[in-house]
């Protein structure tokens, strides 16, 4: 099956919903002008993905949450870049995470990834079957139906706060205790 077009973010969540539920395998790629994510699946779920959007990360990610310091990423950066190997490889192997710290920001990446794309507004997809070699990589199992409700609960709580707060340019302050 090949799929391509123009789509919204809830549109997004229908060709996920379709592809889980015909348990394809292959890749979904959404694109607009300066930014770009693949999915990929395997019988229906989703077990990849990546963005282009520096967020959504591996190396952001844990920066962010504090697991690695600044210095440590740009280290294994660099040593991923020289070596040809993955990041989270070369963050395991050198003792700065543990394999199943790897698995469950592997798995938080994706997560992000496929909530950011939701939100996107008025870009193109196109899917197409594939067989997909997973050898050597550290793939998640998630299941679409599962990220679309997430997703579909943040969308509502989104709104609720555009109401609370119109603007992005407001500046909180404390006042009082």
């Amino acid at each position: 099956m090949n799929l391509q077009g123009d789509f919204d973010g809830s549109f997004l969540g229908n060709i996920m919903q379709l592809l889980c539920d015909d348990q394809r395998t292959g890749i979904l790629r959404v694109k607009s002008e300066n930014r770009e994510s693949r999915v990929v699946f395997k019988e229906g779920t989703i077990v990849y993905a990546i963005g282009s959007h520096k967020e959504a990360r591996l190396g952001a990610i844990l920066r962010r949450d504090g697991v690695l310091s600044e210095k440590q990423l740009k280290k294994c950066l660099m040593t991923a870049k020289e070596t040809k190997l993955a990041l989270g490889k070369v963050l395991v192997e050198r003792g700065y995470i543990s394999l199943e710290t790897l698995k469950k920001y592997n798995k938080k990446q994706v997560e992000e990834i496929l909530y950011n794309l939701l939100f996107w507004h008025k870009e193109k997809f196109e899917y197409n079957d594939t067989e997909i070699n997973l050898g050597g990589m550290i793939v998640t199992q998630l299941n679409p139906m599962r990220l679309i409700l997430e997703a579909s609960r943040r969308i509502d709580e989104m709104s609720l706060f555009t109401e609370l707060i119109p603007s992005d340019e407001i500046i909180f302050k404390i006042s009082g205790k």
